[in-house]
């Protein structure tokens, strides 16, 4: 929030629930910067507040603590068809365990059963006509995978992750671990399990090796 809104080029508001970003003071904290803040009285209220913010404050951008319910999604998706950015967090195991979420999965693009013809079918290395597929563009293009304060996954082009999850292709992210001052950056490869929804693992290669998709992986 306080990188966002330095100078005044862009307007940024913060939708804060818990009172955990602008902290619970009258006067918000200023570890937000020039970031407006507008508090939610009740915990169920938080997408309309979402909605109320792109209408009131004009905002090039909006931060807010958790999505956790449909009502939320579906603010988050009006938001972005809106012209704004939003920058959340979600609650998860990782990008699999959101994909698996009737609710949540709104965020990545929505998952649907979709039935091949013959021929997709047969162009297909498993054979499969009935597959599940993206049905919607994710309200965000980047998402973050948060494994402690040093440790985290970033997936830079959501949507391709997460059709190439669907389809059982190995797709590419970036594993990034903090060490002092630095960032240590390392290309994986994400592996999705044959027949399973959530089965999912990051291969770390090394110079010269490939990754098989033999059967069963």
């Amino acid at each position: 929030a306080r990188l966002l809104s330095a100078g005044t080029s862009r307007v940024v508001v913060i939708v804060d629930k818990s009172m955990e970003i602008a902290g619970t003071g009258i006067v918000p904290h200023d570890a937000i910067g020039n970031a407006r803040v507008l508090t939610v009285e009740k915990q169920e209220d938080q997408a309309k507040v979402m909605i109320e913010a792109v209408e009131n404050q004009s905002p090039d951008i909006i931060i807010v603590d958790e999505l956790s319910n449909r009502e939320e999604c579906n603010a988050a998706r009006t938001i972005t068809g809106r012209g704004v950015a939003i920058v959340a967090t979600v609650h998860g195991d990782g990008l699999a365990s959101l994909l698996n979420d009737s609710d949540r999965s709104l965020l990545v693009g929505g998952v649907a059963s979709v039935t091949l013809s013959a021929r997709e079918a047969e162009a297909r290395p498993d054979k499969l006509r009935q597959v599940s597929k993206r049905f919607g563009a994710a309200v965000f293009g980047t998402a973050v995978e948060l494994r402690g304060y040093k440790d985290w996954v970033v997936h830079d082009d959501l949507e391709a992750a997460v059709d190439k999850y669907l389809d059982y292709v190995p797709f590419e992210a970036s594993w990034r671990q903090r060490e002092g001052e630095s960032v240590l950056a390392t290309p994986v490869m994400g592996c999705r399990q044959q027949g399973s929804s959530v089965g999912f693992a990051y291969a770390r290669l090394r110079r010269g090796e490939s990754l098989s998709s033999s059967e069963g992986v």
